[in-house]
C-alpha cells in the first residue's frame, strides 16, 4: 500500500453517519440518564464535594490545580480543572456533573467512530469501501459496552473518560500525520497536544506512545521503507511522546503524587512480589473476562476466587497468545489483523501490578475504558469479512444484550446503598462487605444486620476482625461522656491486638487483607479522635490513642500524644516510664535519635523498673557507633532487666544481639 500526499481524506461524515451518530448518542443518553440523579460517591467526596482548596479555589488562582495544591492524592490536573469548571457552574448539584461525563462519553463515541474509519481506511486499503461500515460497527460496540458504565455513571470517572477522550484524539491525529494530509506538522502537534491533555487526565495511558510506534512501523514498512528505516522513522516520531511519558513517570512516583501505599519486600519474607507473575495473569485474566462475558458486573473483583480461577487463566492465556501472535504478525508480516490484542495488554500494562505499588482494587471495569478499544476493533475486523448481513446480526445480538446489561447496571449506580447492596449480593469478596458496613448499616446503627453479613464470611481471621470492628463501632455510637471508658478500651484493645497478629503473617502483605488493613486502622484512627474529644482530660486514653498510632506507624501523629499524655503529668509512674520508652520509639521510627535518646533517658529516671528504655538506648548508640555509650546503657539493662525479675537466659539472648 502506498498513500501519496495528493490522496483526498476520507469522508468521515455524510448524513446516514451523522444520524447514526445522533441516533447512538440518543440511545447512550436515554441508557445513562437515570443515573444523573445520584449523589456524590465513595471518591467523589474526596475529590469535590470535601474538597475545601478546590471548591474555594478562585480564577485568579487556577494555576494551584497545575501545582497539585487542590488534589494531594492524585496528580491529574486536566480531571481537577473539569471538577472546578463543574463547580462554578453547578454548585454541588450533582446533576451538572452527571451531565458533563455523558457529554464527554459521547464526545469518545465520535472520536472512535473518526478514528476507526481512517485506521481502516489506512490499514485496509484493499477494502477501504467497508470503512464506514467497520466505523459503524466499532463505534456501536464500543458505546454500548457495559465495562463503561462505571466510568460513566461514576463522577470519579471522569479521568477515565478524559484521557480516553484524548487518547483516541491523539491516535487520531496520529494517523493523519503517517497519511501525510495536508499540513502534517499540524497534526504531529495536535496528536502531542492530545497525549499530553491525556496524560494529565489519568497517568495509565503512559503505554500508549508504544502502539503508536508499532502503528508507525507497518506503516512505513507497507510504504516499502526497509524494516529498520520504518523503525527508525516511527521512534523518531514518537520520541517526544515517550520523552513525555517518562517525564509523567518520574513525577508520579519520585515526587510521591502517588500516594497508594508502597510496600517494602524486605520487611516480608513472603512478600506479595514473588507473586508477581501469578498476580498478573489473574489481573489480565479477570479484564478480559469482563470484557468478553460482562455479566454480573460489580465494584469488586477477587481475582484470587477459587471458583473463577481457571476460567480466568485460561482468559489470560489466550489475550496473551492473541498479543504475541499480533506481534509477531506485525513484525514479520506488517499485518494488523491481531493488532487489537496488543492494544489491549498494552494500555493495561498500569494495571497489572507489575510494579511494587498498589490499589484498594486489583481489577475494576474503569480500567478497561481504553483497553477495550482493542477488543472491538479486532472483532470488527474479523466481521467486516463476513455477509453485511451475518455481521450486522451478530452485533445487533451484542448490542440488544449489551443495551440490556447497561439498563439494570444503571440501577445500582442511582444510590450509594443500592451500588454497595449489590455488590455484596454478587460477590463474596470481604472488602465489599466492609464497605456496606462501614458507609451504609453502621451510620444507621443496624449493627445487627452488620454481624449477620459478617457471619456469612468464611475466614475466620476477617470474621473475628469485623466482630471486633462492628463491637467497637457499637460502642462508638452509644459513647457519651458520662460514660466509662472501660468498654471503649476492651473493645478497642482486642481489635488492636487483632491487628497487630496480622503483622506478623505473611497472609499480611496480600494485598485486599492490607486494603483492610489500612481501612480499619483509618476508622480505629476516627474513632479514638472522637472518644478523646468526649474526654479531652483523661491522660490514659490520650496514651492509648498515641500507642495505637504507634504500632500503625503513624510515628508523627504518635510523638503528638506521647508529648500531650506525659505533659498531662497525671500518668502513674509506670505509665509514664512507658510513654517515655514508646515516645522514643516513635522518634527513633522518625530518624530523630537525639529526641530518642533523651526520651530514652527520661524512661529509664521515670522508673527504677525500666529495662526496655535501657536497651532501646544501647540499640540507638550502636547505630551511631558510640561504643562507651553502648557499653553503659548495656550496663543499665542488665541491672534494671535482673531487679525486673528478666530470666538470666533471656537478658543473655537480648545481650547477644550486641555482640
Amino acid at each position: 500500500m502506498n498513500q501519496s500526499s495528493s490522496n483526498p481524506p476520507p469522508l468521515y461524515f455524510d448524513n446516514r453517519s451523522l444520524v447514526f451518530l445522533f441516533s447512538l448518542s440518543s440511545l447512550i443518553f436515554a441508557l445513562y440518564y437515570p443515573v444523573m440523579g445520584a449523589g456524590f460517591m465513595s471518591d467523589d467526596q474526596l475529590y469535590i464535594s470535601n474538597n475545601d482548596a478546590l471548591k474555594n479555589l478562585q480564577l485568579e488562582n487556577l494555576l494551584d490545580i497545575i501545582y497539585g495544591s487542590t488534589n494531594t492524592y492524585e496528580y491529574l490536573p486536566l480531571r481537577d480543572l473539569s471538577y472546578w469548571i463543574d463547580i462554578q457552574l453547578f454548585g454541588m448539584d450533582t446533576f451538572g456533573y452527571h451531565a458533563h461525563n455523558i457529554i464527554i462519553y459521547l464526545f469518545c463515541i465520535i472520536a472512535v467512530y473518526t478514528c476507526s474509519h481512517l485506521f481502516f481506511t489506512l490499514f485496509f486499503s484493499k477494502h477501504a469501501d467497508f470503512s464506514k461500515r467497520f466505523a459503524y460497527l466499532n463505534c456501536l460496540l464500543f458505546a454500548l459496552h457495559p465495562a463503561h458504565i462505571e466510568s460513566v455513571a461514576w463522577i470519579s470517572g471522569r479521568k477515565e473518560l478524559l484521557s480516553g477522550l484524548f487518547s483516541i484524539l491523539a491516535l487520531l491525529f496520529y494517523l493523519s500525520l503517517l497519511r501525510r494530509d495536508s499540513k502534517p506538522a499540524l497534526h504531529f502537534i495536535a496528536s502531542f497536544l492530545c497525549y499530553t491533555l491525556a496524560i494529565l487526565s489519568k497517568a495509565s495511558v503512559i503505554a500508549l506512545p508504544i502502539f503508536m510506534a508499532l502503528l508507525g512501523f507497518v506503516y512505513y514498512c507497507r510504504e516499502h521503507a526497509p524494516r529498520s528505516t520504518a523503525l527508525f522513522k516511527s521512534l523518531v516520531t514518537i520520541l517526544p511522546f515517550i520523552l513525555l511519558a517518562a517525564l509523567d513517570y518520574y513525577v508520579i512516583v519520585n515526587l510521591d503524587y502517588e500516594k497508594a501505599p508502597r510496600f517494602d519486600p524486605a520487611l516480608a519474607p513472603h512478600s506479595i512480589f514473588e507473586r508477581g507473575t501469578e498476580r498478573f495473569f489473574l489481573i489480565l485474566g479477570t479484564l478480559f473476562r469482563i470484557t468478553i462475558w460482562p455479566v454480573n458486573l460489580r465494584l469488586h473483583y477477587d481475582v484470587y476466587a477459587s471458583n473463577y480461577l481457571l476460567v480466568t487463566y485460561c482468559c489470560a492465556l489466550f489475550i496473551s497468545a492473541g498479543a504475541i501472535a499480533g506481534f509477531t504478525l506485525l513484525i514479520k508480516r506488517n499485518a494488523v489483523l491481531l493488532l487489537g490484542p496488543v492494544f489491549f495488554i498494552l494500555l493495561a500494562l498500569p494495571y497489572l501490578q507489575l510494579a511494587p505499588f498498589l490499589t484498594w482494587s486489583l481489577a475494576s471495569e474503569r480500567f478497561l475504558f481504553l483497553p477495550l478499544l482493542g477488543i472491538t476493533t479486532t472483532l470488527c475486523a474479523a466481521l467486516i469479512i463476513l455477509k453485511p448481513k451475518v455481521a450486522i446480526t451478530i452485533v445487533g445480538i451484542l448490542a440488544i444484550c449489551f443495551a440490556v446489561l447497561t439498563i439494570d447496571r444503571t440501577k445500582d449506580w442511582r444510590s450509594t446503598e443500592s451500588l454497595l447492596k449489590t455488590n455484596i449480593q454478587k460477590t463474596q469478596h470481604f472488602y465489599a462487605k466492609y464497605l456496606y458496613i462501614k458507609i451504609i448499616l453502621i451510620p444507621q446503627d443496624k449493627f445487627q444486620e452488620a454481624v449477620d453479613i459478617v457471619n456469612t464470611i468464611d475466614d475466620q481471621q476477617i470474621k473475628q476482625l469485623y466482630t471486633h470492628y462492628i463491637a467497637l463501632q457499637k460502642i462508638r455510637a452509644k459513647q457519651r461522656s458520662w460514660m466509662p471508658l472501660d468498654p471503649f478500651v476492651d473493645a478497642s484493645s482486642k481489635l488492636q491486638n487483632e491487628l497487630k497478629s496480622w503483622t506478623s503473617q505473611p497472609i499480611f502483605y496480600d494485598i485486599p487483607k492490607f486494603a483492610i488493613y489500612s481501612a480499619i486502622v483509618s476508622d480505629i484512627n476516627n474513632v479514638y479522635r472522637y472518644t478523646i474529644q468526649l474526654h479531652n482530660d483523661n491522660p490514659h486514653l490520650t496514651y492509648n490513642y498515641a500507642l495505637f498510632l504507634s504500632k500503625a506507624r503513624l510515628d508523627k501523629e504518635a510523638v503528638t500524644q506521647f508529648t500531650k499524655a506525659i505533659d498531662s503529668n497525671k500518668l502513674p509512674p509506670f505509665l509514664l516510664s512507658k510513654a517515655w520508652n514508646n515516645l522514643g520509639l516513635s522518634h527513633k521510627n522518625l530518624s530523630d535519635f537525639d529526641s530518642a535518646i533523651k526520651a530514652y533517658n527520661q524512661a529509664i529516671q521515670s522508673s527504677q523498673n525500666e529495662w526496655k528504655a535501657a536497651y532501646n538506648l544501647a540499640n540507638i548508640y550502636r547505630l551511631l557507633k558510640d561504643e562507651q555509650k553502648l557499653r553503659q546503657s548495656l550496663v543499665i539493662f542488665k541491672t534494671r532487666a535482673a531487679s525486673a525479675s528478666i530470666t538470666t537466659e533471656r537478658i543473655s539472648q537480648l545481650m547477644a544481639e550486641f555482640d
